[in-house]
């Protein structure tokens, strides 16, 4: 089960009132949170894999204050629709073919909703992400970019921009045989001619899904207005994580806006719009 490090401080912050850590440890354990440590204001715990929603402080303040009837009812998330939009080349199709994205504004990180915001991107790249291979997601200062956006594939050696942390340019190629990142997910693009590619419309690269975000786009902790992109090879997976993204954002006072994804011929979802965080209703038998 994945391991996640929290602030009891950064709990009641978000749970909106003093929590005693009498209660919480005994009510976390019941919200499928199993306590490992306790040291001075660092909890960490073992979520169960099934609630990747709960894989960062965020989630986990929600369903105690819905646990302990703070909150009742399903969460309800205002939506509205940016200007920003994405544009989907088909050489992407079968390298890494979907994408979806969002805005966020006005939140309030600081360096524990920073801490949290990393955290939570890579138990979601190491779980539901299958390490990158299946979901890869890329945050970003939206007020450095120029949309609009578009998602494409390159030549390596065409690819040329500094990475995250990185003092120079490179190539495609050299990212993946010289960084961090490059070395570890690089398996999953190196085989291809092309690597995807997200370019704003100045052609300032964002990210070079899935390895590495450039530092043109680096977030800090007291960025405020983001653009997360997620791309990968389930729709329904990518989808996912940025429902969980945007709403954990949403908890420390994000404005969530839905960004316009346009599909090339040849893609079922044609034009579509991201986080829309749309609720549906399941059928259960009650005699089940």
């Amino acid at each position: 089960m994945p391991t996640v490090n929290i602030s009891y401080k950064d709990i009641c912050k978000l749970v909106g009132r003093k929590v005693e850590l009498e209660v919480l440890e005994k009510v976390l354990p019941l919200i499928k949170c199993e306590v490992k440590s306790i040291v001075n204001d660092s909890i960490t715990v073992e979520v169960n894999s099934d609630r990747a929603d709960m894989f960062s402080a965020e989630g986990i303040a929600r369903a105690f204050k819905g646990f302990l009837s703070i909150e009742k009812g399903c969460p309800k998330y205002r939506v509205k629709k940016s200007k920003i939009i994405v544009k989907v080349d088909k050489k992407v199709k079968n390298i890494r073919p979907f994408i979806v994205g969002a805005v966020i504004k006005d939140v309030k990180l600081g360096d524990e909703g920073f801490q949290q915001l990393i955290q939570l991107q890579e138990k979601l790249h190491e779980t539901i992400g299958r390490r990158r291979r299946k979901v890869a997601i890329g945050v970003h200062n939206l007020n450095k970019i120029k949309p609009p956006i578009t998602y494409t594939a390159v030549s390596p050696e065409k690819i040329m921009f500094t990475p995250l942390d990185g003092d120079k340019p490179l190539t495609g190629k050299e990212i993946l045989e010289n960084t961090f990142q490059g070395k570890k997910y690089g398996y999953i693009i190196e085989e291809f001619p092309y690597y995807p590619l997200l370019l704003d419309a100045k052609g300032m690269v964002l990210s070079m899904p899935p390895i590495i975000n450039a530092e043109d786009t680096r977030v800090e902790p007291e960025t405020k207005n983001l653009f997360l992109d997620i791309t990968g090879w389930s729709f329904d997976a990518i989808n996912q994580a940025l429902n969980i993204l945007t709403t954990s954002l949403a908890e420390r006072g994000g404005k969530i806006e839905s960004v316009k994804i346009v599909y090339p011929k040849g893609y079922k979802q044609k034009i579509f719009w991201a986080a829309e965080l749309k609720s549906r209703k399941i059928r259960v038998n009650l005699s089940y």
